[in-house]
């Protein structure tokens, strides 16, 4: 056997190991033809096999096959020998994806003589795995992946494969792609708090899937549901919003953004709060008043993730009274042409409009209420209300002001009669401009009717076309057979809005016509000043001034001159008088001094005083840029120096992260004699963005020229040791963080953990942007783990670290009360199998609890008591407490290593002596209401934890009870006419309870009541009853006679025949109780 190897190119290794036994015929026989039906059997990615049948008729006489490939288009080839038993011949190592071989099969006899050389082209399979697969937007039901080519034959990509399975489950969703596109956008629907595996497989020609490359992608929480605004002040806003219950499993916080709506930008968001997920609203404060605000809500998850957003919009409350409109004027327009009249207004806007949104303009017909209304925006002070309306009728208009809310903050009105007459008398026509001068305008106008008895007065008024104080404006009033007026006393060169206007009967005005008439200026125009260079650069320029100071208002244009100043050639321009700055466009050349000229123009193209100005243009900029080499974290580029460097001083240079839009650029200044920059202090697997500029002895400087690069590799390290951030005695969580300027070279973290000393390790993948890794509850209690962790880039793996740590115990089970006294509690508990091997000791403490606490919440700071047992014991009295009173009790299991295992904790109380029954039970009733007092027992007061009242409708069965813990109280709602049983007894901190006090109260309509008192009789009882009266805020007073039932039976009925009437001075502010 024989075989060499010829290397070629730079792609192209193949080597193959073949063994084979030949023998060899004695017989002298030659070979002719051609081996067969040489053809390709099958192509991969990185093998092949082609086979062949030997030359017609020679069989016998082939020592053996020589086989040559090379690729196709190339002289260097690699070539072997076979035995001629073996047809077919596979490469092995070597063979290039996506790539075009030749293979040669010729047959050789026992003397060297070699047949005809038969052939077959083929091509490879397969482009290799895509490139800096990402996650670039994802929210709670849709994301975006992007990636990269692949680096190795990105040109045999036909398409992409592109999965995605939510993460545990084996079922999954895939599309294919076309291979230009390199992004995946909006996956949906997804759902939200979900963890999902996105896989991306580049597709060959032949349909073939290559290596894949997979990512986790953790979905949002849901956006909120009903944003509304509940409630609202001058300068706040109440905001509630519900949640979806999937948020709960995800949802961190919920965030808060609010900003004026009609100026939102980027500072909108400095205005922000997060908020705990277990909130549904939040009151913004620090509002501005009557202001139109966007309130957004967003879902927050643990990392990146963030909801799509939920606005609302609202304003503000207003905080001082804005007022109404003022100066409202009306006017009655006629039109002769169709014979209706219609109805304008104007008025000045309120002096502080920063509560005013709109205006409502509502006119009604007085005669019969009919009524039409328009509302326009507060900017609006003047109108046509469009209806037309009636003649010789009488109008009332009102305009009302209004905020953001639509709420009326004041109005103003005026009244309107139109004429009787319907040909509109004193309609003007004809109105004109007849002359202009200086400062002065000559209008004429006709009339429709000059003689008709209904015009008095033709009014003329007129202001600058720009003003904003036009309702304002002056005027003359000239009698109705003059048609002319000069009007004086005006600006120069200035556009005017001209207004005439018939008075009629009772003062009343015709449709007003109006005209723009400009009027004349002087002789001569100024120079204009302030004449600057805004900007300059290698071949543009931009020039500004301020008009001439006498006489602007006259300027038609400016002509701008430009010289060279080396060649002097000069290029004029003319431009609108009313732009005050030039460009010159990319006419101009480097490192050259120019001179620009400008001039005022006026409309009788007379030119004003010349101003001129010099500039020496930037040096010109680099045409070309290009990568020398790079490391982890530098970087060395070249660049072409600039064509024209008479004036060049210095090269600019500047780099920042390539996505990075908040990074401000870091930048460094080279000698204009240097060609190359060695940038550093990059970070490794990094985008940059790397540009150069060049910069002029005036310091001005050339446009960009940019290029973008990408650092190496670095292996990354941790910045600080593992750490453990929490451990219960099943699970545990650790924490990282991995040195800034490495970061981007971890596409994956991969977590491993098992029992110390043992082989056998589970290990899980997080993404990059979590530092953090918790196992779940899946550890043993008192287990010793180690835990390590690696980094991973692309298809390798880094060791980081690793940390070795001991799970806790148990906790203790089933805490229960075995028994109690006055003074002490006896509790049990079991210690759990799994813990009994590590627990050392046991820790019992207890603190006494406020008894008015109801909701035992905490203990008293001071009385925290506790002791060590040992793991035998499983059963202890507590001694010395308190009578009566509520404990907070709790136990924990402690290994050796000081580690604790989760408190159990119960509430107990002691026992207390069994409470005594009230006394002096007294009642009030009235209608529908019993009030009720009493006086508790001095002697087991401490112990009491209330009173329990009970009623019933005597014959009935229903009974309703309450718990008080004053000593008194109010029945409501009872029935009119109705006997009651009422009963009163104490109930102790235990609940244990007194014997009940009962009354029997028994209510007429008439004047005349009848009590049966009814009650568990003490030896040497005194009943006493009485009229009885509170005045308000007052204890309630007792009016003697009373009757003293001593030695009465327990049950008795009390007649009083007649109303109780009050004292005089009571009668007023008491009421009587009986």
């Amino acid at each position: 056997m024989k075989a060499h190897t010829i290397r070629y190119g730079k792609c192209l290794h193949l080597f193959f190991s073949v063994i084979w036994l030949s023998f060899v015929s004695t017989q002298d026989c030659k070979v002719n033809g051609p081996v067969q039906d040489l053809s390709v059997d099958r192509t991969g990615q990185r093998s092949f096999q082609v086979s062949w049948r030997a030359p017609e008729g020679v069989v016998e006489c082939v020592l053996e096959y020589s086989i040559c490939v090379h690729v196709t288009g190339m002289e260097e080839e690699f070539c072997e020998t076979q035995n001629p038993y073996r047809t077919s011949w596979s490469s092995t190592q070597g063979v290039l994806p996506c790539t075009n071989y030749t293979v040669i099969v010729a047959a050789i006899d026992s003397n060297s003589n070699r047949s005809d050389n038969a052939s077959v082209t083929l091509q490879t399979n397969g482009p290799g795995p895509v490139a800096n697969l990402s996650i670039t937007a994802v929210d709670s039901v849709s994301a975006t992946v992007a990636w990269d080519a692949p680096e190795e034959n990105p040109s045999c990509t036909s398409l992409y494969n592109l999965c995605i399975s939510e993460n545990g489950t084996d079922e999954e969703t895939c599309i294919k792609q076309d291979g230009s596109k390199l992004h995946w956008e909006n996956i949906s629907p997804l759902q939200p708090c979900t963890e999902y595996r996105i896989e991306v497989t580049p597709i060959d020609f032949n349909g073939e899937l290559t290596e894949g490359s997979s990512i986790m992608l953790l979905t949002a929480p849901s956006e909120v549901d009903n944003l509304t605004i509940t409630d609202m002040t001058s300068q706040s806003l109440l905001i509630h919003w519900d949640v979806w219950a999937t948020n709960s499993s995800c949802a961190q916080l919920y965030s808060i953004r609010w900003c004026n709506h009609d100026s939102w930008s980027d500072s909108c968001y400095e205005n922000s709060v997060n908020v705990l997920p277990n909130s549904t609203e939040y009151n913004v404060t620090n509002l501005l008043a009557c202001t139109n605000y966007d309130i957004t809500v967003k879902s927050l998850g643990s990392s990146i993730q963030e909801s799509r957003n939920t606005t609302v919009t609202s304003y503000t409350d207003v905080q001082d009274f804005p007022g109404p409109v003022r100066n409202l004027a009306a006017v009655v327009t006629y039109d002769p042409i169709f014979g209706v009249a219609t109805l304008g207004a104007e008025w000045v806007a309120p002096e502080d409009l920063t509560c005013i949104q709109h205006f409502r303009a509502c006119n009604t017909k007085l005669e019969s209420g009919e009524e039409t209304c328009v509302q326009v925006d507060s900017s609006v002070t003047q109108l046509s209300i469009g209806a037309s309306i009636d003649f010789c009728s009488n109008y009332n208009l009102v305009i009302t002001s209004l905020d953001g809310n639509d709420k009326s903050y004041g109005e103003a009105a005026v009244q309107i009669a139109t004429y009787s007459n319907s040909k509109f008398n004193g309609l003007v026509t004809n109105f004109t401009m007849i002359d202009s001068g200086y400062k002065y305008l000559t209008v004429s106008w006709d009339i429709s009717i000059p003689t008709d008895s209904c015009v008095e007065e033709y009014k003329i008024s007129w202001c600058l076309s720009s003003s904003q104080e036009c309702p304002s404006r002056p005027y003359y009033t000239i009698p109705a057979n003059t048609t002319v007026l000069n009007i004086t006393g005006l600006n120069t060169c200035m556009t005017y809005n001209v207004f005439v206007t018939a008075i009629g009967n009772g003062g009343l005005g015709s449709l007003e016509s109006n005209i723009f008439a400009k009027s004349g200026g002087g002789d001569n125009l100024a120079s204009v000043s302030n004449l600057s260079v805004s900007s300059i650069s290698t071949n543009t320029a931009q020039v500004t001034w301020e008009r001439p100071a006498d006489l602007e208002a006259c300027v038609d244009n400016y002509v701008v001159c430009l010289k060279n100043d080396v060649t002097q050639e000069v290029v004029c321009d003319s431009q609108t008088g009313s732009y005050t700055q030039w460009y010159s466009g990319p006419t101009l050349s480097a490192c050259i001094n120019y001179t620009v000229q400008v001039k005022a123009q006026d409309y009788s193209n007379k030119m004003g005083g010349n101003a001129t100005i010099t500039f020496f243009t930037a040096p010109d900029y680099v045409p070309y840029m290009y990568l020398v080499s790079k490391s982890a974290h530098s970087a060395l580029v070249s660049w072409q120096a600039s064509e024209n460097s008479l004036c060049l001083h210095q090269y600019t240079l500047c780099w920042k992260i390539r996505d990075d839009s908040n990074e401000d650029y870091d930048c460094d200044v080279t000698s204009s004699t240097l060609d190359e920059y060695n940038v550093t202090g990059l970070d490794a697997c990094t985008d940059y963005t790397v540009l150069v500029r060049s910069v002029g002895y005036n310091n001005l400087t050339s446009r960009d020229y940019s290029i973008h690069l990408k650092t190496e590799f670095e292996e990354p390290s941790l910045m600080s040791d593992i750490a453990i951030t929490s451990s219960t005695a099943h699970s545990m969580r650790i924490q990282w963080e991995t040195i800034t300027n490495s970061s981007a070279c971890v596409s994956l973290y991969i977590v491993c953990f098992g029992d110390i000393g043992s082989d056998e390790q589970i290990c899980t993948s997080q993404p990059t942007y979590s530092w953090m890794w918790s196992s779940g509850d899946v550890l043993a209690a008192c287990n010793t783990y180690n835990v390590s962790l690696r980094a991973q880039y692309q298809d390798q793996q880094f060791y980081l670290g690793n940390i070795v740590h001991m799970m806790g115990p148990e906790e203790v089970q089933n805490l229960t009360l075995e028994s109690r006294t006055i003074s002490s509690l006896q509790i049990s508990w079991g210690i759990p199998q799994d813990s009994l091997e590590c627990v050392e000791q046991q820790i019992i403490s207890w603190c006494y609890n406020d008894p008015y606490d109801e909701y035992w919440q905490t203990c008293s700071p001071t009385s925290n008591t506790s002791v060590n047992v040992n793991t035998d014991i499983s059963i202890y009295n507590i001694t010395d407490l308190l009578e009566c009173s509520q404990y907070s009790i709790t136990v924990t299991s402690v290994t050796a290593k000081g580690i604790m295992a989760g408190n159990v904790t119960t509430k107990l109380y002691t026992v207390s002596q069994t409470p005594e029954a009230i006394t002096n039970l007294t009642f009030y009733s009235n209608q529908s209401l019993i009030e009720l007092e009493w006086e508790a027992s001095a002697t087991t007061l401490s112990c009491v934890k209330g009173y329990n009242v009970c009623w019933q409708v005597v014959n009935q069965t229903e009974e309703t009870c309450t718990l008080v813990k004053e000593t008194f109280t109010t029945l409501e709602d009872l029935a009119e006419n109705s006997q009651y049983t009422v009963t009163v007894s104490t109930i102790g901190s235990d609940g244990s309870e007194s014997p009940s006090v009962h009354i029997l109260i028994v209510e007429n309509k008439e004047m005349s009541r009848v009590w049966k008192i009814h009650w568990n009789r003490p030896s040497n009882t005194v009943v006493r009853l009485a009229p009885r009266w509170r005045p308000e805020g007052k204890t309630a007073a007792r009016i003697e006679p009373c009757l003293d039932l001593s030695g009465s039976p327990a049950t008795m009925f009390i007649n009083t025949p007649t109303k109780v009437e009050r004292p005089a001075h009571l009668r007023e502010n008491t009421q009587l109780r009986q």
